[in-house]
């Protein structure tokens, strides 16, 4: 395997999600914006914050639940989660038991 291929196996039971979210003006005045995976537990999880295009290298609060699919990404020392800002995410983990 070179350097730029990776493999990923996905295992029994677990999945993959990703999308884009667009913070909304309610989610702004709430200073969080939560957004559900769809996973029953997320095991590992990659998120990135824009403005304007360009990545925000502040310090914006991102976490997830010991249990649960939803990821939180709220204001930090120096981020203040923006009407419009572009939240893109990538999650790994558990399904949800249906």
């Amino acid at each position: 395997m070179s350097l730029y291929q990776s493999a990923f196996v996905v295992q029994p039971g677990h999945g993959v999600s990703g999308g884009t979210t667009t913070v909304s003006a309610a989610q702004d005045t709430a200073n969080a914006a939560i957004i559900e995976t769809g996973l029953g537990t997320i095991v590992m999880m990659l998120v990135q914050v824009l403005r304007t295009n360009a990545v925000i290298t502040g310090d914006a609060v991102i976490t997830r639940p010991a249990v649960g699919g939803k990821i939180t990404v709220a204001n930090g020392g120096t981020y203040v989660l923006t009407t419009g800002d572009v939240i893109q995410w990538f999650a790994y983990g558990k399904r949800r038991q249906t």
